[in-house]
């Protein structure tokens, strides 16, 4: 492990894998092994990646299909070209299509051993998960915060669901070995067990065995997380879910908060009709339990749905040693108040690097609150807030992009006192109103009014 950077993860359709000890024990090394001292003490040395094959049965081709697949794959790309522009992705090399020996990525007839159809060709596609970006997407990253989360959300979309499930009840005590002496030997090192003892029958249960699990469970759940609320977002209710999908849900925030020692997290979600309730679930049985999380990346984009989400912002506020916060909420037309993520960012001491995107937020609220919040957050030197298109902010706020912390607290600062005063203009004027009126009564129908 000295000279290893990462552990890849191959799954078949089964997730055999997670049943086999010897898996078992390559996947908890990547949990085991830490940095012990300098800057990155506590943070895990290997990255772990998730791969599978998915085959695509599809007609083989003769002279005449070929001939008219041609001419449809060019108008498809015509229309692709088009719609997408200059902004049109290519597809990532991590996700291409595998073909036997074949390297130009076309499909490839595989014999009768392979498809019970001998009208039916195989196509072979590799699909990974990586922990955190890929170069190409880090480099995207770079260019404009969210592209490169964009990019790598569309490579893992689509990764079988059934196989990320099933690591929600990852348990290390149960994987299975062809020798018995060889689980054996693996849980007992795993509880670190002295040498002259991995022989002797390991215990039924033990705390670093659910560190293993607790960490390999969340990490599933989180590759999961995104696929699981996109594919139930359709679902208006948990009436309408299956027994099945009811059961991975009920699995699946509790496999992510389990993970005590998490360090990072993202969650993506857009054009989603996810609600308020998910996201509360999201953030009781989650974040909330997730307390020494340093990253938190958030996207909710155009998640129309969202008006109150007030028990995501008390769950930040738990986060006491989060470094940095990446919130996008754009285009959620229903969101009101943001005063309680104010509240919550007065105890984020260690708070380096903050992004919030509330732009297009049409009857967005507390933004006040938000800037002088920001008095507390010593550490901060990244700052962006977006409120473009925000209708209900004062003038001093609305369409405008600020990257500068103390500008943003004096605006705000400003912004507040503005509104005292128009409140208190409004008062006043409400008040003369009422003393016309009665004047007016008292007088006869006299319509003068008193200063």
């Amino acid at each position: 492990m000295i000279l290893c950077q990462g552990v890849l993860l191959i799954l078949d359709e089964l997730a055999t894998p997670y049943k086999r000890i010897w898996c078992l024990f390559e996947e908890s090394m990547y949990v085991k092994e830490v940095h012990t001292s300098g800057p990155l003490q506590g943070q895990r040395k290997l990255l772990l990646d998730i791969a599978t094959i998915q085959k695509l049965e599809q007609p083989v081709a003769t002279h005449r299909t070929r001939s008219l697949a041609r001419a449809s794959s060019i108008s498809a790309n015509h229309n692709e070209q088009h719609i997408r522009g200059y902004a049109k992705r290519s597809q990532s090399t991590l996700a291409a299509p595998i073909t036997g020996a074949s390297s130009t990525g076309n499909s490839v007839a595989v014999g009768p051993s392979d498809t019970a159809n001998r009208g039916t060709m195989m196509k072979r596609q590799s699909l990974l998960l990586t922990e955190g970006l890929t170069l190409k997407e880090q480099n995207l990253e770079s260019l404009r915060a969210g592209n490169g989360q964009e990019e790598k959300r569309i490579r893992e979309s689509g990764f079988p669901l059934g196989l990320l499930e099933k690591g929600f009840e990852i348990n290390i005590a149960e994987g299975n070995a062809s020798n018995e002496s060889d689980k054996h030997h693996i849980l007992n090192f795993i509880a670190g067990e002295e040498i002259s003892d991995l022989d002797k029958p390991p215990k039924k249960t033990h705390e670093e065995y659910d560190k293993v699990n607790y960490t390999l469970r969340s990490l599933f759940a989180e590759a999961a997380l995104n696929r699981v609320l996109q594919a139930y977002q359709h679902k208006a209710n948990h009436k309408e879910l299956s027994e099945h999908e009811l059961q991975s849900l009920e699995k699946l925030f509790p496999a992510l908060g389990g993970d005590a020692t998490k360090k990072s997290l993202r969650v993506v979600l857009r054009d989603s009709a996810v609600t308020d309730d998910c996201i509360d679930e999201l953030a009781n049985e989650s974040i909330a339990k997730l307390v020494a999380l340093e990253y938190l990346y958030i996207e909710l984009y155009c998640c129309k749905l969202l008006s109150d989400v007030s028990q995501l912002w008390i769950s930040i506020g738990g986060l006491r040693d989060l470094q940095y916060l990446h919130l996008d909420m754009t285009g959620c037309k229903m969101l009101t108040d943001v005063s309680g993520l104010g509240q919550s960012l007065t105890k984020l001491k260690r708070l380096r690097e903050l992004y919030m995107n509330f732009s297009h937020c049409e009857r967005l609220e507390g933004v006040c609150v938000l800037g002088s919040s920001l008095k507390a957050l010593k550490k901060l030197d990244k700052f962006t807030v977006d409120l473009h298109g925000c209708k209900t902010l004062p003038e001093a706020l609305r369409n405008r992009t600020f990257t500068n912390v103390t500008g943003f607290i004096n605006t705000t600062s400003f912004a507040s006192a503005s509104f005292t005063t128009s409140s208190a203009d409004a008062n006043r004027a409400d008040d003369r109103h009422a003393h016309s009126v009665k004047k007016k009564n008292k007088n006869g129908g006299c319509t003068c009014l008193l200063q």
